[in-house]
């Protein structure tokens, strides 16, 4: 019969893949870039959750964002975009965030939980494995831990002393652990220290764990009469007569202002597609955009504030309802004209990454808008708001990580770009560099289309090759990415 380990054994074991997973984290990104190590952590960190938290495996939930972690690993090493890494950032915290002993109900929470237990799982591993001793066996561990660690420390010395003083030594050492592990710089002492905090955070429930699901539990999806007390002043039923009096006055205000606004966007944006002058198609774009969007955002919070509580159970509230569906059938024909707007501005000048943000963030809008239509119709409570919205999310960032935008963008301007309109600074100096083989094969194009002079240009062609080559330049395959692989 095997016989079970001690309770000490079962803290130096989870001590000691502890510490050897922070070791494999630093091996894996210390002085490299996110690409093929990213996939091979996130492969590592699904399995090794699914050991230490087996119920997840049949959590729903738990198997979709452990899907977006590893989907969007697989985006960082094919395409290697902000975007990718950004959502792979997302997705991680979320997974780590839901990782406990009971799953929270909220995606919503996982985030912020994720945060909080990147910074308190080390705290959490070390209370745990105190707790897991037996009384009066503490001291013998911390007995044995000195026995271990005195030969230990002076034998990391000795090697570091050796390594430094003997090139043979180091490149014998290099061979176990290449990077050149034994030298005490900061960049590797960071990444030792991050992956102690990641692997913890796996490994361990939230130490607010139990706090956050008691203040879930109060957090409904469906919202029932009489609730949300300490937001509705609407207490007797002549308050609510009146608020509802109010509702209606004010949606039927602004559904006026905003017809008046999307008739004018009809004739000079829709019908008038293209005719719009260099000045006013920029103020469009740079100052008409944003306070468009900071205008649906407005319309969404005042629906969400009039129907937050008992106002959904209000008596023949149809016409209210229906001001309500006709203030966001309205909102989205508004995120449409923007939309427009925007891609006049992208045919007139070429894309970028700023102009492509817009597109991406008035997809978020209008799944927005939908989700308060839901909520609206079917008397939900602000949690469901939150819930949807924090999938619709990571949902679009996925889709949007998908794509190179790189190759997209310097593609697209060039095949648009007429004589002297190309943005060349912008292709070659603000752009990743691995769009030189775009720009190299299309010189001619590239050539044409430019304002600058041979000369110039071939100077920025050799910078950008020097750019290229230094961010490819001693690195291993965990640096790798598809986006790369021909500069390689």
């Amino acid at each position: 019969m095997k016989k079970s380990k001690s309770p000490i054994e079962q803290v130096l074991l989870q001590f000691a893949l502890w510490i050897a997973g922070a070791a494999g984290y630093a091996n894996l990104f210390w002085g490299e870039l996110l690409g093929l190590n990213t996939l091979v952590f996130a492969i590592i960190a699904a399995g090794f959750a699914s050991w230490q938290f087996p119920q997840w495996r049949q959590d729903r939930r738990m198997q979709l964002l452990a899907g977006a972690v590893l989907l969007s690993a697989i985006f960082v090493v094919w395409h290697s975009t902000f975007v990718a890494k950004l959502t792979h950032l997302l997705s991680f915290l979320l997974f780590i965030g839901l990782l406990n002993e009971r799953p929270l109900r909220f995606v919503c929470f996982g985030a912020l939980l994720g945060v909080a237990k990147l910074l308190s799982a080390p705290v959490a591993l070390l209370k745990d494995g105190h707790g897991r001793l037996p009384a009066g066996t503490l001291s013998r561990t911390l007995s044995l831990s000195r026995l271990a660690l005195l030969p230990l420390g002076l034998g990391a010395v000795f090697a570091s002393i050796y390594y430094h003083a003997n090139p043979h030594f180091a490149s014998f050492l290099d061979r176990f652990w290449p990077g050149s592990w034994l030298r005490l710089e900061e960049g590797l002492l960071f990444r030792w220290l991050l992956g102690l905090f990641i692997v913890a955070a796996l490994g361990k429930s939230a130490l607010w764990h139990r706090e956050v699901e008691a203040v879930e539990a109060q957090l409904p999806e469906q919202l029932q009469r009489g609730q949300a007390k300490w937001w509705n002043f609407s207490s007797s039923t002549m308050a609510l007569k009146n608020e509802y009096q109010n509702a209606l006055i004010t949606l039927g205000l602004l559904n006026a202002l905003l017809f008046v606004a999307n008739v004018a966007d009809l004739r000079f944006v829709w019908v008038e597609y293209g005719k719009a002058l260099p000045q006013e198609l920029s103020q469009y774009v740079h100052e008409g955009t944003y306070l468009l969007v900071l205008s649906i955002f407005l319309a969404m919070g005042v629906l969400m504030w009039f129907f937050r509580g008992n106002l959904n159970f209000f008596p023949d509230n149809d016409k209210l309802r229906w001001l309500a569906h006709l203030w966001l059938a309205q909102n989205v024909m508004l995120v449409l004209s923007v939309g427009l707007r925007n891609w006049q501005y992208v045919a007139q000048y070429g894309l970028a990454y700023k102009r492509l943000g817009v597109f991406a963030f008035l997809a978020m809008v209008l799944a927005g808008l939908g989700i308060i239509y839901q909520k609206v119709r079917h008397s939900k409570a602000l949690m469901y708001v939150l819930e949807r919205s924090t999938w619709a999310l990571l949902l679009i960032m996925l889709l949007g990580s998908s794509l190179d935008w790189t190759s997209l963008i310097t593609r697209y301007n060039i095949r648009q770009a007429e004589a002297g309109e190309l943005d060349t600074y912008f292709l070659f100096h603000e752009m990743p560099p691995h769009n030189y083989e775009i720009l190299w094969e299309a010189k001619d194009l590239v050539q044409r289309g430019a304002a600058w002079d041979a000369d110039r240009l071939e100077l920025a062609y050799g910078r950008k090759r020097e750019r290229l080559n230094a961010k490819i330049d001693e690195r291993s395959w965990r640096s790798w990415t598809w986006a790369y692989a021909p500069y390689w």
